[in-house]
């Protein structure tokens, strides 16, 4: 039986022990076969998000480095990455206030209810569907949100390739493929998109050689 304690001021939260961040400083206490009493205190691993209860010990006398992701096959590094990915596509999708929101959640891109649920079964099937340290997650349909059958995992070069033939360009009041204004005017597409991840937009998205300017 576990029941939650008073607040410990020796354990506040806030408190960081290794990876693991405490974010309720009232402990959960378990009674041991021989009597004695532990203390939990619920903690958020820093490594991958998860919150799980840590035995007290653990956390005074550093023996638990995370919340048990540092067991995991694909290891540290990784499972950081992956993390950081997860975290910045959960991001542009959900909160308003993400620079890029405007381009992902703010027109219906979402992420599938499997992976929302649980960033295990995103991490599972990144690694089992061709995930490296030097790849990023691509949407195939650039119009259709993250799920299994739209993602895959992509070099920059192959990314800029899937952006140049399904987006499209309104300038002077024509529109057309990213990659149709690029070979119009004899420009690289990744050209094109460095200059939209700046802010530039019209003319300046084609014209040859540009001047550096101040962009709003």
């Amino acid at each position: 039986m576990s029941f939650k304690g008073k607040e410990d001021k020796k354990l506040r939260k806030g408190m960081v022990f290794n990876n693991l961040k405490i974010i309720d400083s009232r402990p959960i206490t378990k009674e041991g076969l021989k009597g004695n009493t532990y203390f939990y205190y619920l903690c958020e691993c820093k490594l991958c998000g998860r919150q799980k209860y840590i035995l007290k010990g653990n956390l005074i006398y550093l023996k638990q480095k995370s919340c048990g992701c540092l067991r995991h096959p694909y290891g540290y590094n990784t499972n950081k990455r992956l993390n950081k990915i997860y975290s910045h596509m959960k991001d542009r999708c959900y909160n308003s206030n993400n620079f890029s929101y405007y381009k992902y959640g703010a027109k219906g891109i979402t992420i599938c209810d499997e992976w929302l649920n649980d960033r295990t079964t995103f991490f599972n099937w990144a690694l089992e569907n061709g995930y490296k340290d030097n790849l990023s997650i691509d949407r195939i349909d650039g119009t259709k949100g993250y799920y299994p059958q739209n993602c895959r995992w992509a070099t920059a070069k192959q990314q800029a390739r899937n952006i140049c033939t399904n987006r499209t360009l309104t300038i002077n009041g024509q529109t057309k493929l990213l990659c149709e204004w690029a070979e119009e005017y004899k420009l690289n597409p990744s050209t094109i998109i460095g200059r939209i991840k700046k802010g530039y937009s019209g003319n300046d998205l084609i014209v040859k050689n540009l001047r550096v300017k101040e962009v709003n």
